[in-house]
């Protein structure tokens, strides 16, 4: 699952913390907060959680609709079926088991129709699902596009350029955006309609020809059983199109895997962004007012593992969901080359946060990065401290401050 990048650049940091002896720039960058992002941009189709709700690992949170991966997958295995069960058949015949008669030989292939029939009726039927489903939620978009669309029209006749009857002018403007937002959330929905409907017909000629071919073979074995006859071509074919099969289901697999957020340990949802129908991406959700209240900070370039979670301004991204879970307080310092020989774990430290009224945590050296990372100009490493057991009340994640060893 892919996340937002951190808040704090840390050539922001040394902007507000100027190393001194034994002090240096310091976040901190765990504190139970988990932000989840899609790997891939698409239209989110499906979001079963809310804020507030607690949820177990391995959990699904939320899907993409972008990409009919189940009915994909589904196609992909019993292709793959069909295949080792066309691939068995051929290597049977060609080490000359079931060769004499026709009925034994008939035989022989009846596994491969019956595989091929099976597959068929799978590629008739995995779609039904997800073509039920993207209708319904063009319904329900052409529902609510129509209602938004009549209101603006009623109350904002001047259009968005211009106060209406009851309407002030930034109401206008609002109301208009949202129109805008719904007709391209009808606009993917129908798209994913043809999309699903093109996979499908796909599918189905691809098994109705396997479907014919087995059957066709299997006829032309039956009438000749005794002539010799070398399988050397068919088996290379046959084991050509397996390995093509197997390429594609692992292909759907990742695609599969990748339009799906699944909680990676068990917490409580503290926020949710965006909605059913919502254009969705590896930044997040764009544009809008997380559930959950928490601010979301600007993207930046750091590598410490603060995740879009700080006290800067609402950016134009939010995570789609925002787990909080029981993982403990972790601060990041920003430890230059020259200084590294001097930290070892288990040492001790203390860290003095910039927020005013806060309370400094005592912390030890729980781990020291293996390489450097070049901020202005210099070598410097990411060193994990953990806090000794101290309320660690008020403090929140992305935090800056000055992390001082003992």
């Amino acid at each position: 699952m892919a996340a937002a990048a951190a808040a704090i650049a840390p050539e922001a940091w040394h902007l507000v913390n100027a190393a001194s002896a034994n002090s240096y720039p310091a976040q901190v960058s765990s504190f139970g907060l988990v932000p989840l992002n899609f790997q891939q941009s698409g239209t989110l189709g499906a979001l079963d959680v809310k804020v507030g709700q607690r949820v177990r690992a391995g959990q699904l949170l939320a899907s993409e609709s972008t990409v009919t991966s189940s009915a994909l997958v589904a196609r992909d295995r019993s292709a793959v079926a069909a295949d080792e069960q066309r691939l068995h058949v051929l290597e049977s015949l060609a080490n000359g088991a079931g060769a004499g008669s026709a009925a034994s030989v008939a035989a022989s292939y009846q596994g491969e129709i019956n595989a091929a029939e099976a597959a068929l009726t799978t590629a008739e039927s995995a779609f039904t699902a997800e073509l039920a489903s993207a209708n319904a939620q063009v319904a329900s978009l052409q529902s609510q596009y129509s209602t938004v669309e009549g209101i603006f029209r009623q109350q904002c006749p001047g259009g968005p350029a211009a106060a209406g009857p009851s309407f002030s002018l930034e109401q206008c403007v609002q109301l208009y955006d949202s129109a805008q937002g719904a007709e391209q959330s009808l606009s993917n929905a129908r798209q994913l309609v043809l999309s699903i409907q093109a996979q499908q017909s796909i599918a189905v000629a691809g098994a109705t020809k396997a479907l014919t071919d087995a059957q066709d073979a299997g006829a032309i074995a039956a009438q000749n059983p005794s002539v010799a006859y070398s399988y050397a071509v068919d088996l290379s074919a046959a084991q050509s199109q397996l390995a093509k099969d197997q390429a594609q289901l692992n292909s759907d697999l990742q695609i599969a895997a990748a339009g799906v957020l699944i909680a990676p340990n068990a917490g409580v949802v503290a926020e949710v962004a965006g909605g059913v129908g919502e254009q969705v991406s590896a930044n997040g959700v764009g544009s809008v007012a997380p559930q959950g209240g928490l601010s979301q900070a600007q993207a930046g370039n750091s590598f410490l593992p603060t995740q879009a979670i700080s006290q800067a301004a609402v950016s134009a991204f939010a995570p789609v969901i925002v787990l909080r879970t029981s993982s403990p307080l972790r601060i990041t310092a920003l430890v230059p080359q020259s200084a590294i020989g001097r930290v070892h774990l288990g040492a001790r430290a203390e860290f003095i946060p910039e927020v005013h009224g806060l309370a400094p945590l005592r912390s030890t050296v729980l781990q020291i990065g293996a390489f450097p990372e070049i901020a202005n100009g210099t070598a410097e490493y990411a060193v994990i401290f953990e806090a000794n057991g101290q309320s660690a009340r008020g403090y929140m994640q992305g935090m800056v401050g000055t992390l001082r060893l003992s």
